[in-house]
């Protein structure tokens, strides 16, 4: 069995510091977490975490996250390397369709993956997304238009959804 490797950067913005990892066959992290907590949870998952920045994939994750956090881009491009049970693959597959600078509820999501009743369970698969941004999991939203959580970090998806409100093209 190879060893898998993942590589670790941490990326500062004017949003917070990023933690992002990816390991050759794409991006597996993009966390708002302490880069510690993400080492740990990696290693634990059978990898063995090297911190770089010259990682050409890292590269380009962290110049696709800065220009999104700029304004100058609302699509990422980037091959993702993520596992989840059947269900949150699923969720996420449908969270990366929502455009840019809109919003659907937990339970419209839930209507989209085919389980109109799982609206909790949509909101579980998502606090699990591990690449926060890449799977946009802030442009879901409560039915009452209330955020919802976010990791503890409403503040946040708040200030995305700004973001890319000020941006959409009209």
């Amino acid at each position: 069995m190879r060893t898998r490797r993942a590589y670790i950067d941490i990326l500062d913005s004017w949003l917070a510091s990023i933690t992002i990892a990816c390991t050759d066959d794409g991006v597996c992290v993009v966390s708002f977490n302490d880069s510690r907590i993400v080492k740990i949870n990696l290693s634990r998952g059978g990898f063995t975490v090297l911190e770089s920045s010259d990682h050409s994939l890292m590269k380009e994750a962290k110049a696709q996250i800065s220009e999104y956090l700029v304004g100058k881009r609302m699509r990422f491009e980037l091959p993702l390397d993520v596992k989840g049970t059947d269900f949150q693959m699923r969720v996420w597959r449908e969270t990366m369709k929502i455009p840019y600078g809109e919003t659907v509820s937990y339970s419209e999501l839930a209507r989209r993956v085919g389980n109109p009743l799982a609206c909790r369970a949509v909101g579980s698969a998502l606090g699990s997304n591990p690449t926060v941004l890449l799977i946009p999991c802030h442009r879901v939203i409560r039915k009452s238009g209330e955020l919802g959580g976010f990791g503890g970090k409403t503040h946040i998806k708040r200030m995305l959804l700004e973001l890319e409100n000020r941006r959409v093209p009209r």
